[in-house]
């Protein structure tokens, strides 16, 4: 790709190549030495200099070009990540073709008769105001000057005031996939691909290869490490890893660690994904271990159940119990029947909502899943699903705010109720939460995490009292076991 850009007869013509530096780097010169004349003397021409920065295939290239040399491979080197990628690869966003700025990050320009014709298309689109003044934080040049063109941010997962660092970055997948962002080459679709299958152990690999390793030292044996080729000394097969786990690192008890803790499922599209499956246990050994299946969302319709005494009794504790994905009628189905997304798109979702994520979340996440939908369309669809599962908001006659007419009502009330009470506690174990957000201290402020805590430390309590009861039952049926690790809704006992 870059070599067919520098064929480019006209490229300050191109929407894309326009934006790279095509300033040609003359080669470094001796000064000369000239006679009284003022004529050079012979032999004191100026003369390049033995040690040039570009030499041989640099000679004549443009800025951008050079930029990209690796000495080492004596070739360029273009990654998705770098800077020049989405030029080369003529990357559109909504058919319109991408520009970086460096202070909105990646944007997208539309002619200014098409957004005059239909501004309805870019509605909730964040449009980048061109500032006329240097001085001015937000100026920029490219922008400033185009009098024919309208030019958009394109939309990042954090909010407007969020600007897109990569668009080939692994949170756009999707957009590829519905066609949002598009390339002439299909070349793009295979890079993003592959960016997403090594963007796991791209950012795990130091985790792994600094784990606190005890080597058998009865049986050491030479080898080589197969990334950087160096000597490493192996051990016996009762050689151990000690994750360095943080019991109760959060608000919330739960334990924190950096690399098994956050270990994904193994998946055939994402390398290093399968690094769980690497430990294994020594002979005679088996792990044995199993997870809560959708635990914080069971424990919070349990929670709602209580209010009425009965497991099931309310909708949301009915779905979680007799709704099957198969069927359609399980809670991240008939979400997304409700928003027309994806299953896997409402599970974010309804997690979302259920630890006290507002509209307005709700809004940003349906358009970032959905990025061509119009503002009030999104904003439809949310308030829909926000009637559906939360309800309305009430007052009762002692004044107390309350939600009904939802299947999630009943579950909101119990969390809010735990939230702003003088003391929380989990209805578990009686756990408190940290002073600093009990609502003598927060006020009204942090209900989020309020909410948050309230579920998750639950899950907590779940894990202590099925910790406990292994520990009964091993006692009690004479099981040789002993605890490896926990992942918050998840053990594993050797």
């Amino acid at each position: 790709l870059a070599e067919g850009a520098l064929q480019c007869a006209q490229p300050m013509e191109d929407p894309w190549l326009r934006h790279l530096d095509w300033h040609v780097a003359q080669p470094r010169m001796t000064k000369g030495r000239r006679g009284k004349d003022g004529e050079y003397v012979r032999g004191g021409e100026p003369r390049p200099y033995a040690r040039q920065r570009y030499t041989g295939k640099l000679v004549g290239k443009p800025q951008w070009y050079c930029d990209l040399w690796d000495a080492e491979s004596g070739d360029i080197r273009v990654t998705v990540r770098s800077r020049v990628a989405p030029y080369l690869l003529r990357l559109t966003w909504l058919g319109h073709p991408l520009y970086h700025s460096r202070a909105h990050g990646w944007t997208f320009r539309v002619p200014a008769a098409e957004y005059t014709e239909h501004p309805g298309r870019f509605s909730g689109m964040t449009r980048v105001e061109s500032c006329s003044s240097l001085q001015d934080q937000g100026y920029d040049a490219t922008v400033a000057g185009d009098t024919q063109g309208v030019y958009f941010k394109v939309p990042h997962a954090d909010g407007a005031q969020a600007n897109c660092g990569s668009p080939l970055a692994k949170s756009y997948q999707a957009t590829v996939d519905n066609g949002t962002l598009a390339s002439a080459y299909p070349t793009a679709r295979d890079a993003m691909r592959l960016n997403a299958m090594c963007a796991y152990w791209v950012s795990a690999r130091t985790r792994v290869m600094s784990q606190f390793v005890v080597w058998d030292a009865g049986d050491m044996r030479a080898a080589e490490d197969p990334v950087t080729h160096k000597p490493l000394r192996l051990g016996g097969p009762s050689a151990v890893i000690l994750p360095q786990v943080v019991p109760m690192g959060t608000v919330t008890r739960r334990g924190v660690e950096p690399t098994w803790m956050t270990a994904a499922n193994a998946s055939r599209g994402r390398v290093g994904s399968e690094l769980k499956a690497m430990v294994r246990a020594p002979p005679g050994v088996k792990f044995v271990g199993a997870d809560v299946d959708a635990e914080e969302l069971w424990l919070a319709a349990l929670l709602g159940d209580a209010q009425l005494r009965g497991h099931g009794a309310s909708a949301l504790g009915w779905m979680t119990l007799q709704g099957t994905k198969a069927l359609g009628s399980d809670l991240h189905s008939r979400s997304a029947g409700i928003l027309g997304i994806t299953r896997s798109a409402a599970k974010v979702f309804n997690y979302g909502r259920i630890y006290g994520a507002g509209l307005s979340h709700a809004v940003a996440l349906l358009r970032r899943f959905n990025p061509g939908m119009p503002q009030e369309d999104a904003r439809a669809k949310a308030e829909a699903l926000y009637r559906a599962t939360k309800g309305r908001r009430a007052r009762a006659s002692d004044g107390s705010a309350f939600w009904h007419g939802g299947a999630e009502s009943f579950m909101f009330n119990t969390l809010e109720r735990i939230a702003t009470a003088s003391d929380p506690r989990t209805p578990a174990l009686s756990a408190g939460i940290t002073c600093a957000l009990q609502q003598r201290v927060a006020g009204s402020r942090h209900m989020t995490s309020r909410v948050n805590w309230a579920v998750q430390s639950s899950g907590v309590d779940y894990l202590h009292l099925l910790l406990v009861a292994m520990r009964y039952l091993a006692r009690t049926y004479m099981i040789d076991l002993r605890f490896a690790l926990s992942v918050h809704d998840e053990v594993r006992y050797l």
